[in-house]
This record gives C-alpha cells, sequence and structure tokens, in this order.
C-alpha cells in the first residue's frame, strides 16, 4: 500500500508539471544535449521543454483562465523530491522508456535525466551510496530504493539498475538522427513527447495480429489488410506530439517519421501539397466545418490504401442480397473515380435562407475529367440502390429517385437524386412530426445535385435548393472564396504555408446554429448555451516537413475563454435554478408540516369534543 501511495504522489508531482510547462514561453537551451543523452534504441521519451519562469508563467494562465493554480508551483512540486534548489531551470527535463521486454517491464524501463546546478549535491540529496555498477550509485526517492548517476551535468536516475547504466553510458544516442525540423519542434513545445511505434509494433506484433485480424474478420476474411497495417506501424520511426501553451493559445503539432526506404517514407514523400488556397473553390458563408485536401496517386498511397474500399465496407454492414459481382463493380468504379480525382473540397454551412433549410452542404471536386466523373457517380448510385433485396431497403429506396441532368444551372446541366421523405416516412410508418422538423433543417426541396462545372470542377449540394447549387457552380470558378474567412486568415498565420489538407471548425457558428435549429424544432430549452461570434476556429492541418508528416493542431485562446466564460454562466444558472428548487422544496416541506400540526390540533378538539359528548351520554 506505501509503495501504490508513493507511486501515485509521484504520478501526480508528474503531471503538475507537464501541465504547468505548457505554459513555458522561454525557449529553453539545451534540446540538442539532451536528445545526445537518449540511447538510440530507446521506446519513447517525454521532454519539458523548461522549468524557468514557471511560476510566472502559472500566474499568467491564472489570470487570463481564472483557473485555481497555487503560487510557487514548482517549488511545491519539487519539494517531495529534496531538489527545490538543486534543479537548472533553463534546461529540459527528460523521461526515456527503454525496451520494456528487454528490462523486465516499464518502471525498470524509465529513467529521468535531470539538469542539476551541481551534480554531486543532487546525489547528497537523494542519499546515494555505492552500488555494484561502477559510476552508479543507489539512492532513496520519496522513500523508496533506486539508483543514479551522472553524465556530465544530468544526472540520470531511476528505479533499475540496469536502465540507469545504459543511459549513463550510452554512446549511440538519437542526437545525431533527428532531423532539423524535428529538433526545431521540440526546441518550439512546451512539452514533446515521442514513441518509438516501430520497435513497439515489432515487440508485440505476435500478440496484437490475433485481435486485429479477428476484428477485420468480415471485411479482410484473408488477413491481409490487418498485416499490412501491422507492417506500416512498423515502419514509423517515431511518432511525436508537440504542445504548446501560451497568449495565442493550445497549438498541438503530431509529426509521423518514417523508418528510410519504406513504402511509408514514399507515400510521405508524394504527399508534395501546395501553397494554393485549397479553400478557394468554397462559397463564403457562414460555414460549420470545412474540409480540403489534395489526393496521393503515387504507387506507394496505392499499396498503403485497400484495393476493395467499398466492399469491404459493405461486407462489414453484411447488407443482405449483395453479389460479388455488384461489390467488385462498386469497388472498380470508386477507384476509378478516385484516379480522376485532383483536389476536394466541402463544407457544411448555416444558410441564411431558412425556408430553403438551416444547414448546407457544398462539396466541390477537382477532376481530370468532370464528365468522366459525374459519369461514375452516376454509376455508383445506381449500383447501390440494386445492392440489397431487403424488404425494408426496397421500400426505401422506391422514394429515391436519381434523374440525369434534371436541372439547367448556369449554362451547365445538374442531376438531382430526390429524397421524398414524405413517401418514405409512409412506407416505413415513420413519425410525420419528425419528417417534418427534418424539413425544417434541411429544407423541403429534399434534393442532392451534382454536375459538372466546366472541364476540370464537379460540384455537389445539398440543402438551400437550387439557387444554393448555382452559387457554389460559380464560386469553383473563381478564386478567394472561404479562404478568405477572417477566422481562418488569422489562425492560418502560423501553421505551414504548404499544406496537404487543412480542415476548420467554426465552434461559434455551430453553438449558434445548433440553438437555432433547436428552437426551430421546438427544443430550444435543451440548448442553454450561447455564444457570441468570435472568427477563431479550432484548425487542423497536415503537411510534409523533412521526410516526416506533419498535423498541426490549434485551439485560439478567445475560443478557449468564450468556452470557459460559457461554461461559467451554464454552472451559475444550474447553480441558482438548485437554489430556486431547495427553497420550494423547503416551503413545501414547511407547509405540509403547518397542515400536519393543524390536523393534530384538530384531532385533539375532536377526541375533547367526543370526550364530552361521552360524559353527556353517561
Amino acid at each position: 500500500m506505501r509503495r501504490i501511495s508513493v507511486m501515485k504522489r509521484m504520478w501526480t508531482v508528474a503531471c503538475l508539471l507537464t501541465a504547468l510547462a505548457f505554459g513555458s514561453t522561454a525557449r529553453a537551451s539545451g534540446v540538442k544535449e539532451t536528445l545526445d543523452l537518449i540511447p538510440s534504441d530507446a521506446w519513447g521519451f517525454v521532454m519539458i521543454r523548461s522549468l524557468d519562469q514557471l511560476d510566472s508563467t502559472a500566474s499568467r494562465i491564472q489570470q487570463s483562465l481564472g483557473l485555481p493554480i497555487p503560487p510557487q508551483i514548482s517549488a511545491m512540486a519539487l519539494a517531495p523530491l529534496n531538489l527545490v534548489d538543486a534543479v537548472d531551470m533553463t534546461r529540459p527535463i527528460c523521461v526515456v522508456v527503454l525496451d520494456v521486454q528487454k528490462m523486465g517491464g516499464m518502471n525498470e524501463a524509465a529513467v529521468a535525466i535531470v539538469p542539476a546546478k551541481d551534480p554531486k549535491a543532487v546525489l547528497e540529496k537523494l542519499s546515494a551510496e555505492p552500488s555494484e555498477e561502477e559510476g552508479v550509485s543507489r539512492v532513496t526517492v520519496m522513500g523508496e530504493p533506486g539508483f543514479a548517476a551522472i553524465k556530465g551535468k544530468v544526472v540520470v536516475i531511476g528505479p533499475g539498475q540496469d536502465a540507469v547504466t545504459k543511459v549513463a553510458k550510452s554512446k549511440k544516442t538519437i542526437g545525431s538522427s533527428v532531423s532539423a525540423g524535428r529538433s526545431e519542434a521540440m526546441g518550439a513545445s512546451d512539452v514533446y513527447m515521442s514513441i518509438s511505434l516501430g520497435a513497439v509494433a515489432t515487440a508485440y506484433k505476435d500478440r496484437v495480429m490475433p485481435f486485429m485480424q479477428m476484428a477485420m474478420a468480415a471485411q479482410d476474411p484473408t488477413g491481409e489488410t490487418a498485416q499490412h497495417i501491422i507492417k506500416m506501424f512498423g515502419e514509423v520511426a517515431a511518432f511525436d506530439l508537440g504542445l504548446t501553451f501560451n497568449d495565442e493559445g493550445l497549438a498541438v503539432v503530431a509529426r509521423i517519421t518514417p523508418t528510410a526506404d519504406g513504402d511509408l517514407e514514399k507515400m510521405i514523400a508524394a504527399d508534395k501539397g501546395t501553397e494554393d488556397e485549397l479553400l478557394a473553390v468554397l462559397p463564403k458563408d457562414k460555414y460549420l466545418f470545412s474540409l480540403a485536401s489534395t489526393i496521393n496517386h503515387s504507387n506507394a498511397g496505392k499499396t498503403a490504401s485497400s484495393d476493395k474500399p467499398i466492399s469491404g465496407l459493405l461486407k462489414s454492414m453484411r447488407i443482405p442480397g449483395a453479389t460479388p459481382e455488384q461489390l467488385a463493380s462498386m469497388d472498380k468504379e470508386y477507384l476509378k473515380l478516385h484516379e480522376n480525382l485532383k483536389r476536394v473540397a466541402l463544407s457544411f454551412s448555416a444558410l441564411e435562407d431558412t425556408a430553403e433549410g438551416m444547414i448546407g452542404l457544398a462539396i466541390v471536386a477537382e477532376t481530370n475529367d468532370s464528365a468522366a466523373f459525374v459519369a461514375s457517380l452516376r454509376k455508383l448510385f445506381t449500383t447501390a440502390m440494386g445492392l440489397s433485396d431487403d424488404e425494408d431497403f426496397t421500400a426505401v429506396k422506391k422514394h429515391i429517385v436519381h434523374k440525369a441532368d434534371a436541372e439547367s444551372v448556369g449554362g451547365g446541366k445538374a442531376d438531382t437524386i430526390e429524397i421524398r421523405v414524405d413517401e418514405i416516412a409512409d412506407a416505413t410508418e415513420g413519425d410525420k412530426g419528425d419528417v417534418e422538423k427534418v424539413k425544417k433543417v434541411l429544407g423541403s426541396d429534399m434534393r442532392i445535385r451534382f454536375g459538372a462545372v466546366g472541364d476540370n470542377h464537379v460540384v455537389m449540394s445539398l440543402g438551400g435548393g437550387k439557387k444554393r447549387f448555382e452559387k457554389i457552380a460559380t464560386g469553383a470558378k473563381s478564386s478567394g472564396g472561404l479562404s478568405t474567412d477572417a477566422g481562418i486568415a488569422a489562425v492560418s498565420k502560423g501553421l505551414p504555408a504548404k499544406k496537404v489538407a487543412e480542415m476548420y471548425f467554426a465552434v461559434d457558428h455551430i453553438m449558434q446554429t445548433v440553438k437555432k435549429v433547436a428552437a426551430a424544432v421546438g427544443e430550444e430549452d435543451e440548448v442553454p448555451f450561447d455564444m457570441p461570434t468570435l472568427n477563431a476556429p479550432v484548425a487542423v492541418t497536415s503537411a510534409v516537413e523533412d521526410t516526416a508528416s506533419r498535423i498541426d493542431f490549434v485551439v485560439p485562446m478567445k475560443l478557449i475563454k468564450a468556452c470557459k466564460e460559457m461554461f461559467e454562466k451554464y454552472s451559475a444558472a444550474e447553480a441558482a435554478d438548485m437554489a430556486d428548487d431547495g427553497d420550494e422544496s423547503d416551503s413545501d416541506d414547511g407547509d405540509s408540516a403547518d397542515e400536519s400540526s393543524d390536523g393534530e390540533e384538530s384531532g385533539s378538539d375532536d377526541g375533547d369534543s367526543d370526550e364530552d359528548s361521552s360524559d353527556d351520554g353517561e
């Protein structure tokens, strides 16, 4: 029990250091020196950039977000270790995990690399005594036995002697193999975590593979896909996460560094990215969510993806009546469609004209041949409608009607897929009230429209009617579009200019639209939150840096503060409601007590009356 308690305390201290190091703004020195201490075959590490100015940073976080962070947090965190005056606050602190299997467990494989002002003084504070291994001392950390060794200006500390010895005496480290981009990311991150995913995947492959094959048996009966996934994991030299929290907000950077000359490296290298504005083809409106991406057509990319993308999915859904020929036809047509695709952009938006629906979908695809792309879409739809002989599916599909070249739009033609929700409700004995709610949200004109716009673009829309389709089609041929949105432009400044894909979530628009939709369908009481327009979306982008795939995730400070204020208002309102309910309950209890008291007095009087009557009778 004592050991569990100590481990909990150590975990608390580690979490505290990690969480509050997010706020450090000083660029710590010593990243390269720290990397030169980590053995090349380590399974992973967590590096805290610096504890310098930790107290002032904690104070700044407390002031900006009002979080209950106590003063002198660094001293409080280091006090249990008796190292308050011994740690060098200007250099990185690192926890390294070696090969868990070789070391005999996670606890034995973990060591801490602690920068020290005076390494010998640190050993003295830890009650160091000689051990069997030269240069390694026995120490006591928070009452628990451990080992420590001095290496340059740091002290290597851990519960296992073998792990401490390996780190202290290793000459082959990761320092020389870390790329410039990766090293820069470490220096820019408050906390940086790295896992040698390939080494871990290889070590546990025989345990994981049977479970993966079992889970994927429906869509992958041969087990080839599961084997390919494990192979790809084995080619990840390092999976990294860097976290930074400052006045701009929260930034997370993920990096996937592949091993040299593998399929994964070739696939990542084929993602060239572009500095073009990928969202420029979408209409500039009150978007809720937007996504744009280039398409990878490399041979390595084809190797990594399934050659049965549709049939694998449908097999897992176990749709009755689907023949192998139909599934093969859908796979072939989908792959043809994908090969024709160069870029794609889509957005969900809140529509201003609620008569045509409250939410609209827009998709713009840049293709090599727009006419062929439309032909593939038509064939996919036709095949999909004939897949199943299930009675319920057959009853529904009669009321989903496709018409080729049904409408003339902006000098071109558009196909329509009409979803007759009233008839579907009748056929399935659906709730008419629910149908009306769907119409309010998506509009009474329940048609998916798609068509070629020029030789190289295909547009698809749902919601907003024919008028919105025309707007999207016009915008697909122009420039600027959604990429000029103020919020997107602001958050993009700190992101890589050359992107493979980008994604934005307008949380303010989403909250406003959810509330508006709830009011329209008569459920406004279910959404108590209010959020003003912020122009501060959550951003997610992907890019290629060095030979690595990089993913950035950004949450602006303006949004963080707004969410906090919104939650505080909600909590205050809930507390007030509970207090009112408590007052009413107390009042009801008081009334009940009064009534009970009155009843007792009345009963007493009646008793006296009975006694009087009895006496009279006598």
